[in-house]
């Protein structure tokens, strides 16, 4: 009977020391990473300031922003004037070609 329970734990008992392993290279890893010393990849001038595209990208969209909302301000009230315009229009023409009172 115990031969089965130290049977059974076996397979735990590796799967564990595994993952303890696994633990202990990784941490062993990043207290090397850390204590090296770390140089800037930047040895010359550079040409452009860094993020200069994303914030050409950003300006950009901030000008197609800027159309949108002029449009959904504008064209509405663009909208507004003609057909009063147009309807101011057709009333007047409506009026002149009549022979009696039109209402």
């Amino acid at each position: 009977m115990i031969w089965i329970v130290l049977t059974a734990a076996v397979p735990v008992v590796l799967a564990l020391c595994g993952l303890l392993l696994l633990a202990l290279m990784i941490s062993v890893w990043r207290f090397h990473e850390q204590r090296q010393v770390r140089h800037s990849p930047l040895t010359r001038n550079l040409l452009r300031p860094p993020g200069h595209s994303l914030r050409r990208r950003i300006d950009e969209l901030t000008y197609d922003i800027d159309a949108y909302l002029v449009a959904l301000v504008g064209l509405p009230a663009l909208y507004c004037s003609a057909f009063i315009s147009a309807s101011r229009i057709l009333a007047i023409s409506r009026n002149r070609y009549c022979e009696s009172p039109c209402r």
